[in-house]
């Protein structure tokens, strides 16, 4: 009988092994393990948002992922929603037909362009971008701000010395580009050799900005300087 009871719990013993998965995966742990796995993301592919509009497939089971594809820089509509490049649209309850918003969740890469309505991703100007102060689309850095600041490069100006100036009739006249495009400058003439402040009869056009001297001989060229600046 004692031989008979062992080869029982032997038999018990191995017949264990079949229905332990930590030990060995029958056909039942397989089929479990399976049926779990229906809710994972599965990639279906892309959808395409070239038109602006994004279509929504026309079946979807729980866990299909799809990434928008070929959508314009303001993005591409789905289900209420904007969409760009890279964002993808996942099944979370399963549709047979005409699916609405509350068949997906959206996740987004969050690289969308900053403006002062989205939050989003914004490239850092040059010096040179900043010192123009022209350009929308990208930002100042401390750094930046205070080199523009502390070359006074805010109050925008230019400055130049004069060419060789004919007389005629008992004046010189020299003609400067105006750079700022503005009539609201301030101009001054240095002569260069003593740094001194020279009167003269000045025009200001947002075009030109004329200065005329009351001279009895040609002006040589690097005689004066004119400091322009503007607001």
């Amino acid at each position: 009988m004692t031989k008979v009871n062992s080869l029982l719990k032997y038999a018990e013993d191995f017949s264990s092994l079949f229905n332990d998965p930590l030990i060995i995966a029958n056909v039942g742990y397989v089929d479990s393990r399976i049926s779990a796995l229906g809710s994972a993301l599965n990639l279906k592919g892309s959808l395409d948002g070239s038109s602006g509009t994004v279509t929504a497939p026309v079946t979807g089971a729980t866990g299909d992922t799809y990434y928008v594809t070929s959508a314009p820089i303001g993005g591409a509509a789905f289900m209420g929603s904007t969409f760009r490049n890279g964002d993808a649209i996942v099944v979370s309850a399963a549709y047979a037909s005409s699916p609405t918003a509350a068949n997906f969740i959206f996740l987004e890469k969050n690289d969308d362009v900053a403006s002062t309505a989205i939050v989003g991703l914004i490239q850092i100007a040059t010096q040179a971008i900043v010192n123009a102060g022209t350009d929308n689309s990208q930002a100042v850095t401390a750094l930046t701000l205070a080199t523009l600041l502390a070359n006074g490069l805010y109050t925008r100006k230019f400055s130049l010395t004069n060419p060789l100036l004919n007389k005629v009739s008992n004046t010189c006249v020299w003609t400067i580009a105006n750079t700022l495009n503005s009539s609201d400058v301030h101009v001054q003439i240095i002569e260069i050799s003593t740094g001194l402040v020279v009167i003269a009869k000045i025009n200001i056009a947002p075009a030109n900005i004329t200065v005329t001297f009351n001279s009895s001989s040609d002006i040589a060229a690097g005689t004066y300087k004119a400091i322009v600046i503007g607001i």
